[in-house]
């Protein structure tokens, strides 16, 4: 099996951990369910934190490089952000901004600790980084919050699959041998 597709990065430093642990403190979780942009700016979230949900879906969607953000809530009740970005200099863009940085130091964590994704060796290919976190059962990181499950995971597109109508990725990240159908509902079939 070839490695150049399949890059599986898991961030596991204290302050990536707690940045998703601090991503919690969203007003229930509004962030999540398709609300985000209906929220007033200065929302705050639980016991008068600020609303790291929207923060950090605001400055993704503003980041140089990103592509396209959506929020998620698994059936296991995970709490999910994905941004796509163009590439491993986006990423690192992201890593570096304003807004990041601002939430790292919220949860006491400092961006120049480590240099994001200093292993990854394709500077090209596009890059989705998936951040999680699941509430409940005993809490894995003090404070709070119970938080039972956290990640920060980057993946990049292999260069297959389908879609009809559209698809979760970006159009903006082309795959050579990506199968795409587009059906026009109003259309009628033929009786041929």
């Amino acid at each position: 099996m070839s490695h150049k597709h399949s890059k599986f990065v898991v961030v596991s430093t204290l302050g990536a951990l707690g940045l998703l642990a601090a991503a919690g403190f969203s007003a229930s979780g509004a962030w999540l369910n398709g609300s985000v942009e209906g929220q007033p700016a200065q929302q705050r979230g639980q016991q008068g934190q600020p609303d790291i949900g929207k923060m950090l879906v605001d400055g993704l969607n503003k980041s140089d490089g990103c592509l396209k953000v959506i929020t998620a809530q698994t059936s296991q009740g995970t709490n999910t952000i994905i941004a796509w970005f163009e590439n491993k200099e986006a990423v690192s863009k992201w890593y570096y901004s304003t807004t990041h940085k601002r939430v790292m130091q919220m949860v006491g964590s400092d961006t120049d600790v480590k240099e994001p994704m200093e292993f990854v060796t394709d500077e090209e290919s596009p890059v989705m980084v998936m951040a999680s976190i699941t509430m409940g059962g005993k809490g894995v990181l003090p404070g709070p919050m119970p938080v039972s499950q956290i990640s920060i995971e980057l993946y990049s597109p292999l260069d297959a699959g389908a879609s009809i109508n559209g698809r979760l990725m970006p159009d903006e990240i082309k795959l050579k041998h990506f199968n795409t159908l587009v059906v026009d509902p109003q259309t009628p079939e033929s009786d041929s």
